[in-house]
């Protein structure tokens, strides 16, 4: 009986963080299949990645006490084109896949955020920071993005404290 149990409780942890690990997406699976950017990160390092018109700042300790890997992953911006309002233009659309080095496990929520940046002629103070869904469903984010406009290049900047979803930064058309 008491092997049972143990066997019981076990098997129950095991399926209760199965389902932990299961709840962050890979967003690999769901529409950002190109990994366009890798960096290793040690907890106690600060890290800047830079991709073209993006680029993502990461402090010291944004995931906890653990190394990781740490992914962008990007779409062609056609490919969301169909789930945004017809009056919006998609620029950059983005995801993140944080791995635990230790675990293997995916890392859905940040101990500190990171800051996402974009910057393009084509950012206005109209542009729009929204939110997707492995069901390929598209919301605006709740808090507004910050916009700053300097002559003719704008830069769109957002924290980020989880990878719970993928976004899409868009304007109008």
């Amino acid at each position: 009986m008491r092997k049972f149990l143990t066997i019981s409780i076990l098997s129950a942890f095991l399926i209760a963080a199965s389902v932990a690990i299961a709840a962050v997406p890979n967003f690999t699976m769901y529409g950002f299949s190109n990994v366009v950017a890798s960096i290793i990160i040690q907890p106690d390092q600060n890290a800047v990645l830079t991709l073209g018109n993006a680029s993502i700042n990461i402090p010291e300790g944004a995931f906890g006490n653990v190394p990781v890997k740490f992914e962008l992953l990007t779409a062609t911006p056609t490919s969301w084109q169909k789930y945004v309002p017809s009056n919006q233009k998609v620029l950059y659309a983005f995801a993140f896949k944080v791995t635990d080095l230790t675990t293997g496990a995916l890392i859905g929520k940040f101990s500190k955020p990171v800051i996402f940046y974009f910057s393009s002629s084509e950012i206005t103070s109209q542009a729009q920071y929204l939110d997707t869904t492995p069901s390929f469903e598209v919301s605006k984010n709740p808090i507004p993005p910050k916009i700053d406009l300097i002559g003719q290049i704008g830069t769109l900047s957002h924290p980020i404290a989880g990878a719970p979803v993928g976004w899409l930064v868009t304007v109008p058309e």
